[in-house]
């Protein structure tokens, strides 16, 4: 079930993890475990709950560590996903893809029937506010044809800022905490 009122989650690219910290002490962040933009332990202490994103290709076993794979150019691909997700069931049925929304069909062709627990779609909607999970189904729909359901959209990255993206939290918030 999606939430109505989404919490904004933050990641960081360009900026480093005390920027948002400062900005939004008490915001969920997502965090990378792998690639050029890794977070320290120390940078993922400094927030109370977070999320761990994988971007390497071929590197399933990166499931130990991280619950979600990066799925975009320079990034892992959508024959990543299936290995990835069987490795994450190892420790728990919460692996979440992140993708475009003109990606879906992509990475769903790429898994086969295997069951993707959860998306976080990127879509930059270009209006204030976070959009609904209802908007993302329907972007996804118009994008690339694929009906998701609304239990299964975990998140949407709405907006990408030059200090960092912001993401609306739909589904459940479980994050690792600190």
């Amino acid at each position: 079930m999606t939430d109505p009122v989404p919490l904004i989650m933050y990641d960081g690219l360009n900026s480093d993890a005390a920027a948002i910290k400062k900005r939004f002490p008490n915001a969920p962040v997502a965090y990378y475990v792998n690639g050029h933009y890794t977070w320290s332990s120390q940078e993922i202490q400094m927030f109370g709950r977070h999320i761990a994103i994988s971007v390497e290709p071929h590197l399933p076993e990166a499931a130990n560590g991280a619950r979600c794979l990066d799925v975009e150019r320079y990034d892992a691909t959508p024959a990543d996903v299936k290995p990835f997700l069987v490795e994450r069931a190892k420790y728990a049925n919460n692996g979440t893809i992140y993708t475009s929304a003109a990606n879906v069909r992509n990475v769903l062709d790429a898994a086969g029937n295997f069951d993707i627990p959860r998306w976080w779609i990127a879509w930059y909607w270009g209006r204030p506010g976070a959009p609904t999970a209802a908007q993302v189904q329907q972007a996804v729909r118009m994008n690339c044809g694929v009906s998701l359901p609304l239990s299964k959209i975990w998140a949407c990255q709405y907006i990408s800022r030059a200090e960092w993206d912001e993401s609306a939290v739909y589904g459940k918030k479980d994050f690792a905490h600190s």
